[in-house]
């Protein structure tokens, strides 16, 4: 685990990121059919946590990776000089507020739809399940930032 945190949890989290994201976008478009077998709503819920679980290992590997590298265990690389820009974290800290502001305002107009309709059936469930997606995940987004630097400054001290 400390010795190729990439390998191990990063590339994994990326990709399951990157395939809940998909999904959720390829299914908000409406079901997708093959042959008997139909992918909607449940489909896009199971997306929404196969992303939020990726951008979690990804952020347990950055940790991991910074804390190897800490203690001696691998080597610098590309995750690890991303991870100690302060740029790059406050790019993900921005990311993670308009996120968060983005899923509130698509939450808030789903809401007010459904209120202007009476409060009967709601029918856009794969759209709050996007909503959840934005605003766990911009918080993630947030925590992981703090979380992170607790790792970067604990190796920049060590270094100097």
């Amino acid at each position: 685990m400390l010795y190729n945190p990439t390998v191990t949890f990063i590339v994994p989290g990326l990709s399951c990121l990157v395939l809940g994201v998909v999904l959720i976008g390829v299914l908000l478009t409406g079901p997708v059919e093959f042959g008997r077998i139909a992918f909607g709503m449940h489909t896009t819920l199971i997306a929404v946590m196969l992303g939020l679980v990726g951008s979690q290992a990804i952020v347990f590997g950055v940790a991991a990776k910074l804390y190897a590298l800490a203690h001696k265990f691998t080597m610098g690389d590309l995750v690890t000089d991303l991870a100690m820009r302060p740029g790059v974290r406050k790019a993900m800290a921005a990311s993670g507020v308009l996120s968060v502001c983005g899923g509130i305002a698509y939450g808030f107009r789903l809401v007010m739809d459904w209120a202007k309709g009476g409060f009967g059936d709601f029918v856009r469930t794969q759209e709050a399940e996007l909503v959840s997606f934005l605003v766990i995940f911009g918080f993630q987004l947030l925590l992981s930032v703090g979380f992170i630097m607790i790792f970067a400054e604990e190796l920049r001290s060590r270094e100097e």
